[in-house]
C-alpha cells in the first residue's frame, strides 16, 4: 500500500470513526434524556473526564521542588497551589517541561530471561537505541538488566555516548526474572544528593512474568517508588515466547499506573514505534516548581497537596530527604512600629527570637534589661517589642544572642540594626535624673560633705579648737564642764513579715523580710521585694508600719491589687493569713 492509499485509508478510518462516535453520542444523549438526567449533568461529567491530571512525580532540594503533571487542559494549572505537610510552599510557575530546557534522567530496566522470544528482545534493543539516538542534549541514559541477577550496564549516557554496541551485545538467556528487586536497585541508583532536583523517570521493557510472583517484593518495590514519588513506565510485550497473549499485562499496568507511570503495549513489529510514542509522551510533561520557606527537611514521609484550579486536589505521600546548603546567615531591620514598640523584620524565618533575653537593646548609651516583652510572627518573620514607658527620641540599638536561621545549618544573627526614633516622647527633667542619676548621687553628697566641713570648721573655730583629755578629743571651750550629754541615735524597730508564694514564677517559695517602716514588692529589681512576673508592675504595691498594723497600698498599678479576692483602692489594713494577688502570682503573709 503506498503513501496516498494509507493517507487515503487513515482519512475514511478517521470520518468513519468521528461518525460512530457521533452517532454513539446522540443514542447516549437520547438515553440520559430519557432517564431524566439534565444536559448540564452530562456535560459537566465530560468536562470532569477533560480535565484529569495524572501527577507523574516529584524531586526536591529543600527549599526547592518540582512537580511533573500532564493536566487534561492547561488551563488547570492556572493558580495552582501546593502544600508539603502543613506548610503551603509558593508557586513560581507551571509551564511545559521543554520550555525549561532542563534534562531528563532515564532508566532503562530491561528483561534478558528466556521467558522473552528472541523477536520481541531483538525489538526491545531496538526501541531503546532509538530513544538513545532522539534523546535531548541534557538527558542521560543508564541500562539496568534483569534476569538471574540484576546489573547496571552503563550510567549517565548522552546522545553524544555510543551505546550502541553496548546494547546489541545483550543475550536473553537468563532463566529466573528479579523485575522487582531491578525496580528498588533502580529507585536507589537514582536517589543521589547531587542530582536530587533532576527530573527521573524509568521504563521496564519486560513481559511481566514476574508481576505474579514475589507479592511481598512487589510491594516493597511499589512502596519505594511512591515514597520517591519515581515514576515507573512499561513497555510490555503483548505475547509471551510461546505466541500466546501475555496474562500479566493487568497487573503489570494496575502496577505502574499507582507508581505514576503509564504502559505501552508492543509486538515485535512495532517496538520502535510505541517507544517513540511513550518517548513524545515524555515531551508533553508539565513542571510545576514550588519553594519552602526554609531548606530544612526531616526524611519523614509527609502528604504532598496539589490542588488545581478547578478545586480538585492529587495527593501522594513524599519523603524530601535533600536540601540545598545555606551560608547565608540572617540580617534584621527595625522600625518603629508605635508609641510603645518597635518593630523587627528579619531576611527569613529565624529560631528563639520569641524570648525576651534574646535581645539586648541600648537606647544612646543606657541599656534596658526590663520592661518590654517580646512577640514574634513565624509566618511574617517578624517580631515586635513592645515596652511599659512610651519610646523616647533618640537612637536605639538591637543586638541578637541565640538567633538563628531555621534551617539545617542553623546560621546564626550576629548583625546589630539600629533605629533613629523621631515620633517619641522628647526627654524631660525626670528622664535626665534618672539617666544621670549617679552623677546627681555623687554631686549631692559631696555638697552635703562640703557644707557640712564648712559647718564643723566653722563650729571648731568658734570653740577655740580642740584639745585631747583622756584619749578622747574634745572642744576647748567644753573643757570647763563638769559634765556631758550622750546622745543616742532613735532606732527604728524592725518587723518581719513572711510572703509564701503561688503561682508559676515563685510556686512553694517563702520569702522572709524585714519592714523597717515599709517595703515595697514589683518586677524591678530596686524593689525590696522582686518578683519576675510579666504582668506585675516594677513598683506594683507597697506595705508600711504603722503603729504596730500592716497597711498594703496599690502603687496606681494597670492590673491592681487584690487582698482576699477585694480589689484594693486605698491604703487597707493586713492581717497575718491575707492572700494577696499580683499579676499571675498569689502571696499569703504571715508574721
Amino acid at each position: 500500500m503506498g503513501k496516498e492509499e494509507v493517507s487515503s485509508f487513515r482519512v475514511c478510518v478517521l470520518k468513519r470513526s468521528k461518525c460512530m462516535a457521533a452517532h454513539m453520542f446522540s443514542l447516549v444523549f437520547a438515553a440520559c434524556l430519557c432517564l431524566g438526567w439534565s444536559p448540564q449533568i452530562l456535560a459537566a461529567d465530560i468536562d470532569s473526564q477533560i480535565g484529569e491530571v495524572r501527577i507523574e512525580g516529584a524531586v526536591a532540594k529543600m527549599p526547592e521542588m518540582n512537580i511533573f503533571c500532564y493536566p487534561g487542559q492547561q488551563e488547570l494549572l492556572e493558580g495552582v497551589s501546593i502544600t508539603y505537610g502543613k506548610e503551603e510552599l509558593m508557586v513560581s510557575l507551571a509551564l511545559p517541561f521543554a520550555q525549561t530546557e532542563a534534562g531528563t534522567n532515564y532508566y532503562m530496566l530491561l528483561d534478558i530471561s528466556a521467558s522473552v522470544s528472541p523477536e520481541y528482545f531483538e525489538g526491545m534493543k531496538g526501541s531503546i537505541l532509538d530513544f538513545w539516538q532522539n534523546m535531548g542534549a541534557k538527558d542521560k541514559l543508564s541500562l539496568i538488566t534483569f534476569g538471574d541477577a540484576v546489573t547496571v550496564v552503563f550510567q549517565n549516557q548522552t546522545a553524544a555516548d555510543d551505546i550502541s554496541g553496548t546494547v546489541n551485545a545483550l543475550q536473553n538467556t537468563d532463566q529466573t526474572t528479579c523485575l522487582f528487586e531491578a525496580i528498588d536497585k533502580t529507585a536507589k541508583l537514582a536517589d543521589t544528593k547531587e542530582e536530587a532536583n533532576v527530573r527521573k523517570v524509568a521504563v521496564v521493557l519486560t513481559d511481566g512474568e514476574d508481576f505474579s510472583q514475589n507479592t511481598s517484593t512487589k510491594e516493597e518495590a511499589l512502596t519505594t517508588l511512591k515514597e520517591k514519588m519515581f515514576p515507573l513506565y512499561a513497555m510490555a510485550a503483548k505475547e509471551n515466547n510461546q505466541g500466546t497473549e501475555n496474562i500479566y499485562l493487568d497487573s503489570m499496568g494496575a502496577f505502574v499506573r499507582e507508581s505514576g507511570g503509564v504502559m505501552e503495549v508492543f509486538d515485535a513489529e512495532n517496538a520502535v514505534a510505541v517507544m517513540r510514542k511513550l518517548h513524545q509522551t515524555f515531551a508533553e510533561a508539565f513542571v510545576i516548581s514550588a519553594k519552602a520557606r526554609t531548606n530544612m527537611v526531616d526524611y519523614k514521609k509527609k502528604a504532598l497537596a496539589v490542588t488545581f484550579s478547578d478545586g480538585k486536589t492529587k495527593t501522594s505521600d513524599f519523603v524530601a530527604s535533600y536540601y540545598q546548603e545555606d551560608e547565608e546567615a540572617p540580617v534584621a531591620s527595625v522600625k518603629q512600629n508605635s508609641k510603645h514598640s518597635l518593630k523587627i523584620t528579619f531576611s527569613e524565618p529565624v529560631k528563639g527570637a520569641n524570648k525576651t533575653d534574646a535581645y539586648e537593646i541600648k537606647y544612646e548609651d543606657s541599656r534596658i534589661t526590663d520592661g518590654y516583652m517580646v512577640r514574634y510572627n513565624k509566618e511574617k518573620a517578624s517580631a515586635v517589642l513592645t515596652f511599659e514607658e512610651h519610646l523616647l527620641n533618640g537612637k536605639y540599638e538591637i543586638k541578637f544572642r541565640g538567633v538563628t536561621d531555621d534551617s539545617m545549618e542553623e546560621n546564626e544573627l550576629t548583625k546589630r540594626c539600629a533605629i533613629q526614633v523621631k515620633k517619641g516622647r522628647k526627654l524631660g527633667v525626670s528622664d535626665y535624673l534618672e539617666k544621670y542619676q549617679a552623677f546627681v548621687a555623687g554631686t549631692v553628697i559631696l555638697t552635703v560633705l562640703l557644707i557640712a566641713g564648712a559647718i564643723v570648721w566653722h563650729r571648731v573655730k568658734r570653740q577655740k579648737g580642740i584639745v585631747t583629755i583622756e584619749g578622747k578629743a574634745v572642744l576647748q571651750s567644753n573643757v570647763e564642764r563638769k559634765h556631758h550629754v550622750q546622745v543616742l541615735k532613735k532606732q527604728i524597730p524592725k518587723r518581719q513579715i513572711q510572703f509564701f508564694l503561688e503561682g508559676a514564677a515563685g510556686a512553694g517559695r517563702q520569702l522572709t523580710v524585714d519592714v523597717s517602716g515599709s517595703i515595697i514588692v514589683g518586677r524591678s529589681r530596686n524593689c525590696d521585694v522582686s518578683i519576675e512576673d510579666e504582668k506585675m508592675s516594677r513598683q506594683h504595691f507597697a506595705i508600711s508600719d504603722r503603729n504596730g498594723t500592716f497597711y498594703l497600698e496599690d502603687l496606681h498599678t494597670t492590673n491592681g491589687t487584690l487582698v482576699n479576692g477585694k480589689q484594693v483602692a486605698a491604703p487597707s489594713p493586713l492581717a497575718s493569713g491575707d492572700r494577696i494577688q499580683a499579676g499571675d502570682i498569689a502571696m499569703t503573709v504571715r508574721w
